[in-house]
């Protein structure tokens, strides 16, 4: 079983954000102080598998390899998000099952096992984002498609999903009894939906100024691996 760090007890705030060297993944913990990474590791694309593997800008290595090799060396929390594009706006539940199943199989599990076989880490969750050129338009439609990305990603890697408040809310998104990050704006001060199985928040549209601000407010929110994101998905705001 591969090893994982998911931090400490009670709520925490990282960052969601870009990073284009292992350094800047360290700086992000050791110098800005985030105890947790986000970052996009794979994009849609509208034909099967459904997304492709981002490199690391610059580098000839991917997005997890990249930040596998901090993972060695600094500790942090790790979430491997990827943006994955339905198979048609009619298609069924099965066929949305088997699309994310593929997308996983074939794709974001093969990507991250690489990724580890240096150091043996992998992320806490791997985050499933139906943002691509297809988005359920149902509850079954997204069930299913969670339930198909986590039969893809195998016993070594856990599956979640990425979800708005007003689709997680729409199909009681909580009782697909599975991990959830849900999105919401920094500027929703009155708190987000709730929920048993929210694992984190993934807050946007933070502003570097308000950085400690923002946090000391999504720490309120509750979850314990929440993220911040701020303008051009920089790392460089202090927590």
């Amino acid at each position: 079983m591969k090893m994982t760090y998911i931090g400490g007890s009670g709520p925490q705030v990282g960052v969601y954000a870009n990073f284009n060297t292992t350094s800047d993944v360290e700086a992000a913990v050791t110098t800005y102080g985030w105890p947790g990474i986000a970052a996009t590791a794979g994009e849609g694309q509208s034909t099967s598998p459904y997304t492709y593997a981002l490199q690391a800008a610059g580098q000839d290595t991917t997005v997890d390899q990249m930040i596998e090799n901090a993972y060695a060396k600094v500790n942090f929390w790790w979430l491997s998000v990827w943006t994955v594009s339905g198979p048609s706006a009619s298609a069924t539940n099965a066929e949305w099952k088997s699309a994310m199943e593929t997308a996983a199989s074939d794709v974001a599990a093969p990507t991250i096992l690489k990724a580890s076989e240096t150091y043996g880490f992998v992320p806490a969750y791997v985050v499933l984002d139906l943002e691509g050129t297809y988005q359920p338009n149902s509850a079954g439609q997204a069930h299913a498609a969670i339930e198909g990305w986590i039969t893809g990603l195998g016993s070594e890697l856990t599956g979640a999903l990425y979800i708005n408040q007003s689709d997680f809310t729409t199909w009681d998104a909580n009782s697909f009894g599975v991990p959830l990050f849900v999105a919401v704006d920094v500027a929703d001060y009155t708190g987000p939906v709730t929920g048993s199985n929210i694992v984190g928040y993934m807050a946007f549209d933070g502003t570097c100024s308000d950085a400690g601000s923002q946090v000391s407010i999504i720490d309120q929110w509750g979850a314990n691996m929440n993220t911040i994101q701020f303008a051009e998905s920089v790392y460089t705001c202090n927590s």
